[in-house]
């Protein structure tokens, strides 16, 4: 299983506007999704992320969320 990386943003047509990037535990997709999820909340709240990325170590993308200003957390 590949190393992945999860990287929140703050402007959801800016991929320059990253704010915060870290790596989740497991090396799952499925996983990494749920600690990214976890996570959105505080990032979005403190630091004004509007979307997140999951991505591979070469750099590709392999999951993606995004979240209108304004809305309340939950998926």
């Amino acid at each position: 299983m590949t190393r992945l990386t999860v990287q929140y943003f703050r402007d959801m047509n800016d991929p320059t506007s990253g704010l915060w990037q870290t790596l989740p535990p497991p090396n799952d997709l499925h996983e990494a999704l749920l600690f990214a999820r976890d996570g959105f909340a505080d990032v979005r709240d403190y630091l004004g992320a509007t979307r997140f990325k999951i991505m591979d170590h070469n750099g590709a993308v392999v999951a993606e969320e995004m979240r209108p200003v304004g809305t309340k957390a939950g998926f």
